[in-house]
């Protein structure tokens, strides 16, 4: 699910929110209007498939 929000424009929040991945998607001329799209799934995290079993990543003892 994409996330949206609204910053007014010439604030110094919107360079916070580009660094994390927002782009503007429409603006007027008090607010732009930005959006982040989801990041792509890393199959590491996601749940097993059906039938399999999830892996214990917990360390050795001793480490």
């Amino acid at each position: 699910m994409a996330v949206r929000l609204i910053v007014l424009r010439g604030s110094a929040a919107r360079r916070l929110y580009e660094r994390h991945g927002f782009t503007v998607e429409r603006a007027d001329l008090v607010d732009i209007l930005m959006v982040r799209q989801p990041a792509a799934r890393c199959p590491e995290l996601m749940a097993p498939a059906r039938g399999e079993r999830k892996q214990n990543f917990s360390p050795s003892p001793g480490v």
